[in-house]
């Protein structure tokens, strides 16, 4: 089943204003891995199609690492009300969907990875990631996971 994609105004948001495309995804997973910079997470032989270092973007404050980790709502919009990190995420996106649009799973296999890291890997990194599988998760044909490495734990609230 086709889909119809807008050239983006940001990331993943359609722009109404653009002619549509027509475009078949394939079926494919991506596993999206968190870590921290020193985490060698385990691959197992699946291709890597992104591996994005937001060890060098602006940090949450003390006072948030402390309360919150990337699974907070709160922290996630602290780091995206900042502009680095909604051109990182856009230019990730683009990253991703030239590798699904190139992607042959009957040649290459169903599986995908994508590569997160921050320094501890548990505030920008995890943020970072859950933004790209919430977009990337309403395309077609394009599941998502994630995995937290050290693993982490829901919000508090919830």
């Amino acid at each position: 089943m086709p889909i119809t994609i807008y050239a983006p105004l940001s990331y993943g948001l359609p722009n109404p204003l653009a002619p549509p495309l027509q475009r078949r995804r394939p079926n494919v997973t991506i596993d999206f891995i968190t870590c921290g910079h020193l985490d060698q997470p385990d691959t197992r032989g699946i291709p890597c199609i992104l591996r994005l270092n937001c060890i060098d973007m602006k940090p949450p404050t003390r006072e948030m690492c402390n309360r919150y980790n990337g699974l907070d709502r709160e922290l996630s919009a602290w780091l995206f009300r900042h502009r680095e990190y909604h051109e990182t995420c856009e230019r990730a996106l683009d990253k991703i969907e030239s590798a699904v649009d190139g992607w042959r799973p009957e040649r290459h296999g169903p599986r995908l990875v994508a590569i997160v890291r921050c320094r501890a890997g548990v505030h920008r990194s995890v943020a970072m990631a859950e933004e790209l599988a919430r977009v990337v998760s309403r395309w077609d044909g394009v599941d998502v996971t994630i995995k937290y490495v050290p693993p982490i734990s829901p919000p508090s609230g919830a």
